[in-house]
């Protein structure tokens, strides 16, 4: 049976044509916390609105992502684009192994609002999952904010892809303060410290969000 413990408040709140700081989840604790919104007219370039049904499904999917960000976190491999020499960037984005478990989620609560659905949901972290969520939070790893967007004829799965570019953004603004030399390829993990703040700019989703970022390899251009 899992018992409540110290909860973590975690936003997701998205706001039309406004974004707001992210802030840093706090530390030491047991329980994560999301509240999602979803718009339903603005899925997937249809005119009918999404049936709640799905729309609760797509959040759900999206909490459960970002749960598995924050603690298992991410594998990256990115090489900044250099004109001067033709090179182009490349982003490569993977999980870490591991997932949230299904019944460790408390039956989220939907409300809904005009056009959109919010959903709150609250996952309890097991013993382990525990230890490594607040392995990230050593003074050691370094923590940088980045702002991504994806277009919204995407669909849904755009917001995702916003979120994927904010930690792009994130990587790329933080190698350019601790690398005077711009790198070949940088490798390293990854995860997400506070959850994103969504909105809409135009035909965008944007995404703003801050990561901890541990460090494998640098490979300059001079190396062999």
């Amino acid at each position: 049976m899992i018992t409540p413990g110290r909860r973590i408040l975690l936003f997701l709140a998205v706001s039309i044509f406004s974004l707001f700081d992210a802030v840093s989840l706090p530390r030491l604790q047991d329980i994560i916390e999301l509240e999602a919104v979803i718009f339903l007219d603005l899925v997937d370039g249809n005119p009918e609105p999404l049936p709640v049904s799905e729309a609760k499904q797509l959040l759900g999917r999206e909490a459960a992502w970002l749960v598995a960000g924050a603690v298992y976190g991410f594998a990256f491999e990115y090489r900044p684009g250099d004109r001067a020499r033709g090179i182009e960037e490349l982003f490569i984005l993977e999980p870490l192994p591991g997932e949230p478990e299904r019944e460790r989620f408390e039956l989220p609560v939907f409300t809904g609002q005009d056009d959109r659905l919010r959903g709150r949901f609250v996952y309890h972290l097991a013993d382990f999952e525990e230890r490594r969520y607040h392995a990230w939070y050593s003074n050691i790893i370094p923590e940088h904010q980045g702002r991504g967007k994806a277009p919204l004829i995407t669909g849904y799965s755009g917001k995702i892809d916003a979120h994927k570019d904010a930690v792009r953004e994130a990587l790329r603004g933080y190698y350019r303060t601790v690398s005077p030399n711009k790198p070949r390829l940088l490798k390293g993990t990854a995860a997400i410290s506070s959850m994103p703040v969504t909105g809409i700019d135009g035909g965008d989703y944007v995404s703003t969000l801050r990561i901890r970022i541990r460090t494998e390899s640098v490979t300059g251009y001079t190396d062999y």
